[in-house]
């Protein structure tokens, strides 16, 4: 079949590869300035149909995502939609809760949010404008789009990207982690009440696997299990009835307890895959292409990351457009700008996968957290954490990266030898504040920074 957008004549015209979350946002950037905006989507119309996305993950939106909804009005809307998690709540091995701030300040929270409802609210807002047209159930076949401009924005198996590497215009890696995920889910109470705490990202470590539940608006929970393909305790182990409920009443004795039928529901939802994809570069000139979001740059999900990265993408693109410029020239700068940060929060998601897996629960890595949290609130504009940069400021990611590096001697040199927070030496930790981290102190100033 032809590829219904290679059309001369019409240099006005942008094309849009993907509907969903980053594909959406960009093709709303773009109808807000009175372009003409072809979306091309391989799947049926979700407004009509209902979502049928891949991954379900829910998302956890902060202070990126949410900055970037503002540009198309959408932040409130968002919001209204999604449960708030101003920490984690960690369920050891052991038994018992230990709940973890992840800020502050009272208004440090993420959110959690409907993957598909925040797509729908998105595309709803997309369909009010008579400049967009929207193919569904139509793919990119190639790139020949002639006169057109191109956002490769159709996720992390993105077409687009693959065509850009067999045309020789870039290079990409895609590292899939030997880890899958499968998704499973705690129904609410009779009056829609939720069964556990509600307002906390709620995590099960288990060494060399977790589980994970966040909460929804009806008062049920999505449960996210990441577990090894292979190994002793792995999916590969997991296929009888038998070895299944074994496995959960195991380790998760009290989740286990409040699915009703856990093991049906674990051999009938897929296992899901997740990787790292890094490209040399996002642009190309020659074919008037420009890649966003997990075309780009898909991450892992442990730092609730990979949605608010790729929203940034559009947000800076949007910011480039309205200084003006011609398309190459800015696609050239989305690129040069945006692929460092984005490395350095792939990096950071990997890292963060240990943390939650194997030291949420460990009495050094508490003490620690405990440590710099005092650190926060002793020297405000002196020390801000690597999540709080990542999660509530819009400080570059690779410079959350390289203070964090630094944050991570500077904290094991402090707790070296004490047992209580209270053993902190005030005047030793201002030293080191000072020594190590200065050049950050401009960023951590501005509440707001800069996601440049």
């Amino acid at each position: 079949m032809p590829n219904p957008i290679s059309k001369r004549g019409d240099s006005e015209r942008i094309v849009v590869a993907g509907a969903g979350l980053v594909g959406a946002l960009a093709a709303l950037l773009l109808a807000q300035k009175g372009k003409r905006v072809v979306v091309v989507e391989r799947r049926s119309d979700p407004l009509k149909h209902g979502w049928a996305g891949g991954r379900s993950i829910n998302l956890a939106i902060s202070t990126r995502g949410l900055t970037a909804l503002s540009r198309v009005g959408l932040r409130e809307k968002a919001l209204a939609e999604a449960v708030r998690m101003p920490g984690r709540q960690i369920h050891p091995v052991g038994g018992g809760e230990v709940f973890q701030a992840y800020g502050t300040q009272a208004h440090h929270c993420i959110h959690s949010i409907s993957r598909g409802r925040l797509n729908e609210i998105l595309l709803q807002k997309l369909s009010t404008f008579s400049t967009v047209e929207i193919l569904y159930d139509t793919a990119v076949e190639n790139l020949d789009v002639e006169g057109d401009f191109l956002l490769g924005c159709d996720g992390g198996g993105s077409a687009v990207r693959r065509r850009l590497v067999e045309k020789g215009e870039i290079t990409s890696t895609e590292e899939i982690l030997d880890y899958g995920y499968k998704e499973l889910s705690i129904p609410a109470a009779p009056g829609g009440k939720w069964q556990m705490t509600k307002e906390a990202l709620h995590i099960w470590p288990r060494g060399k696997f977790m589980l994970i539940a966040l909460p929804n608006l009806d008062g049920s929970y999505t449960l996210t299990l990441f577990l090894p393909y292979e190994g002793a305790e792995s999916f590969a182990t997991l296929k009888s009835d038998e070895q299944i409920s074994s496995f959960l009443e195991r380790h998760f004795p009290d989740v286990a307890a409040l699915i009703p039928d856990p093991v049906a529901e674990f051999k009938s939802n897929p296992t899901g895959q997740m990787g790292t994809v890094r490209c040399s570069r996002w642009d190309s000139a020659g074919l008037r292409t420009l890649l966003l979001g997990d075309a780009a740059h898909a991450i892992v999900p442990f730092f609730g990351q990979g949605m608010n990265c790729g929203f940034e993408d559009c947000a800076f693109l949007d910011e480039l457009l309205e200084k003006g410029g011609d398309w190459t020239a800015i696609a050239r700068e989305v690129s040069k700008v945006r692929k460092p940060n984005s490395d350095a929060i792939a990096t950071m998601a990997l890292e963060n996968f240990v943390e939650m897996r194997d030291f949420v629960g460990d009495p050094k890595f508490l003490l620690q957290k405990e440590v710099e949290k005092n650190l926060e609130k002793t020297f405000p504009g002196r020390y801000r954490s690597r999540y709080e940069m990542v999660s509530f400021s819009r400080i570059p990611y690779r410079v959350a990266y390289e203070a964090g590096e630094k944050q991570k001697r500077l904290l094991a040199t402090l707790c070296e030898s004490i047992h209580s927070v209270d053993d902190v030496d005030k005047n030793a930790a201002q030293n080191l504040i000072e020594a190590n981290l200065k050049e950050y102190f401009t960023y951590w100033e501005d509440q707001n920074g800069s996601w440049n």
